[in-house]
């Protein structure tokens, strides 16, 4: 029998009816997978993911990326450790240290500091927590927590204690708080406005709690003196000679110091406790 032509067209013609039906269909798919993809590009979506217990990324994802973030498992211990150091004003504070002794303990820290720093820095001192809470630059120059206890130590001896708290407690407190809400930046890169505005505002305010009483008006701006250099202190950290100037060392005497000014300006004395 002669196949009928017709048919033969009818039969095609329902191939290609199917093919072009598939190849929507496959196009429709991609579209609507397309259009997920977009959605969860646009929302912010928080994911969260642990390596080998080291460190917790956290990635805030937005469709220009560039509010993408990560803080490591070290730098929150590295924060806490900041916040930490808070410890031995607060107990000046409340009356449980006298300042006599607060200074003894300082100085005994800062002499153990120097030490440890010595021996790191020109002999070798393999200590697991060096490796979580020194940053890299940190591995041939003094350590952060030195640095504290040196600028801490110098701000207790040379200055009263109403100048010297609130200074070492805008490093202790500000800095940390800035930390995290703020990508570490590299040396002589500044922060984003936001992270110093939350700066000073966290230091203006322990600023305010201790000048405020003693110093009225005068205290307030001695208060916001002291709370911009700290927030410049914190926002850059400045490279000379190939040293970066860290703000541990940087914020309590930078802010002591305007604060100083600002209060012997206006007739506040003592200033200074070196007699």
């Amino acid at each position: 029998m002669t196949p009928n032509p017709d048919e033969r067209i009818g039969s095609n013609t329902d191939a290609d009816t199917d093919g072009r039906a598939e190849s929507e269909s496959g196009t429709e798919s991609s579209a609507e997978a397309d259009q997920v993809e977009s959605v969860f590009t646009v929302l912010n979506v928080v994911s969260v993911s642990i390596e080998d217990n080291k460190y917790v990324t956290l990635v805030l994802n937005h469709s220009d990326n560039s509010n993408s973030r990560s803080v490591s498992g070290n730098e929150i211990k590295r924060r806490l450790v900041h916040a930490s150091g808070t410890v031995l004003p607060l107990l000046y504070v409340i009356n449980i240290l006298s300042w006599s002794v607060f200074e003894i303990i300082m100085i005994i820290g800062a002499a153990t500091a120097a030490l440890l720093e010595t021996v790191r820095l020109f002999i070798g001192l393999e200590w697991r927590i060096y490796d979580e809470l020194t940053r890299s630059y940190e591995q041939t120059n003094i350590a952060g927590y030195a640095l504290y206890a040196f600028s801490s130590t110098t701000v207790i001896i040379v200055f009263t204690p109403v100048i010297a708290v609130p200074a070492m407690m805008m490093l202790t407190l500000g800095d940390p708080i800035s930390g995290l809400l703020g990508t570490t930046r590299a040396a002589g890169e500044s922060k984003r406005p936001r992270t110093l505005v939350v700066m000073f505002t966290v230091c203006f305010v322990i600023g305010l709690v201790f000048l405020f009483p003693i110093a009225g008006t005068t205290g307030v701006i001695s208060a916001g003196v002291a709370a911009v250099g700290a927030t410049v202190a914190d926002g850059i950290k400045p490279v000379v000679g190939g040293y970066v100037i860290d703000d541990n060392f940087s914020i309590p005497l930078i802010a002591a110091t305007g604060s100083s000014i600002i209060l012997s300006v206006g007739g506040h004395q003592p200033i200074i406790s070196l007699y």
